[in-house]
């Protein structure tokens, strides 16, 4: 009777562990559930007063002209939560930069040069990088005529850091929690 008593306990104590062992996994569940909504939300909200607009491919953007080129943002594009692309053009050189901010907080950028070099012929210019935890890596691509340029792209990578910090702390986002593809987008 005593050994009953005893299984009986052992089971019961296994029971209760089982039962809340699911309603902790729940909870968690059910809290990074409730996040990623909010979140996505916020950011959602983001978009839609900051005007951008939805372009037939789905990808969010919004245009800034300046006096000799242009800024365009996008938002939710591939693998990229925001992008920042900036194009200026002379009558000598027209130079792209594409900053882009991952959800792992990596940020790529990519530089193009095409013009005219300091000596009167034509070159280009083509470099690739990435920035994350303060670590810089930069990659030569293709290089005819002009000097390297990852002192540039590292302060632009920089930059875009603290612009897109900035949005994520006014907007009160936790971009842990943001989806790329959500289906309770703003359209």
């Amino acid at each position: 009777m005593e050994d009953e008593n005893k299984a009986k306990k052992i089971i019961n104590g296994i029971i209760i562990i089982i039962i809340v062992t699911l309603v902790i996994v729940l909870g968690i569940i059910i809290y990074k559930n409730i996040q990623i909504k909010l979140n996505n939300d916020r950011f959602n909200t983001y978009i839609k007063n900051n005007n951008y607009q939805k372009n037939e491919n789905g990808i969010y953007t919004k245009t800034i002209n300046t006096e000799n080129g242009n800024t365009i943002y996008q938002a939710i594009i591939d693998q990229y939560l925001l992008t920042k692309q900036q194009t200026t053009s002379t009558d000598t050189k027209f130079t792209s930069i594409i900053t882009s901010y991952k959800l792992d907080g990596t940020i790529e950028t990519s530089y193009k040069l095409e013009g005219y070099t300091s000596d009167g012929n034509i070159g280009t210019l083509y470099q690739k990088s990435t920035y994350k935890n303060n670590e810089f890596k930069c990659e030569i691509i293709n290089n005819n005529g002009f000097k390297t340029q990852c002192p540039k792209m590292k302060e632009e990578a920089q930059k875009f850091e603290k612009e897109i910090n900035e949005i994520f702390e006014e907007n009160n986002i936790n971009v842990k929690y943001i989806t790329l593809k959500d289906k309770n987008a703003v359209e």
